[in-house]
């Protein structure tokens, strides 16, 4: 009889650990919450990667109006500073990780249901769970060919910047005329696929009965 107990409260832990999972799972705003963070990380490395660049370009131009020469040794400051220009490329890692969240927030708020595998007890998003464009094709949302564009570059640097080098080259169909590259230059506008997409949520979640979430995230 005691063994019986222990058993039914083992399983009556177990049930409330996967209800637990399956509600916060189930919630857009824990999507949202954590997109935040990601995109707020994002936004304070492609500022310091910003800064570094500009630098780097004034410095270039300086050396060639004195015709000083270029030492291709760099000093430790140099170093440092080549380093912090690099971390765009980790920025934009980021921010194609909070577009994915806010997506997968999107989704939950269109059919939570739909994603959640209750005999698995986990969320599904397609066959890989990072690709934006499939994600944003189930979204209906509609983007002009220059933010399209931008996704198409983006869905690749989920895979592409999370190692040195590439897993396995990609097969998306996607030519290099539907990419635009993503360099210091166009950062800011880039990030306003992450406002179109964080609007579309908080619409979903107001249509729902929800609390709106403000955007102020960004470093200008």
């Amino acid at each position: 009889m005691r063994k019986s107990e222990e058993l039914n409260e083992k399983e009556l832990d177990e049930y409330f650990q996967k209800k637990q999972y399956e509600i916060k799972a189930t919630d857009s705003l824990i999507w949202l919450l954590y997109a935040q963070d990601v995109y707020r990380s994002s936004e304070i490395l492609a500022n310091r990667s910003i800064e570094a660049n500009k630098k780097a370009v004034e410095k270039f131009y300086e050396r060639a109006k004195s015709n000083q020469e270029i030492s291709r040794v760099l000093t430790d400051e140099e170093y440092l500073e080549h380093i912090d220009e690099n971390q765009i490329r980790i920025a934009y890692f980021l921010l194609s990780r909070a577009i994915e969240l806010v997506l997968k927030g999107i989704l939950i708020e269109m059919n939570p249901n739909r994603f959640y595998k209750e005999k698995e007890y986990e969320m599904k998003f397609g066959k890989s769970g990072h690709d934006i464009l499939s994600m944003m094709k189930e979204t209906g949302i509609l983007l002009d060919s220059k933010y399209q564009s931008y996704l198409n570059t983006l869905n690749e640097y989920i895979f592409s910047a999370t190692y040195p080098v590439l897993k396995k080259l990609p097969n998306n169909n996607i030519t290099i005329n539907e990419k635009i590259d993503v360099t210091h230059h166009n950062y800011r506008d880039v990030t306003k696929l992450y406002d179109i997409l964080f609007e579309k949520l908080n619409e979903l979640r107001v249509v729902n009965n929800k609390g709106e979430r403000r955007n102020i995230l960004k470093i200008e």
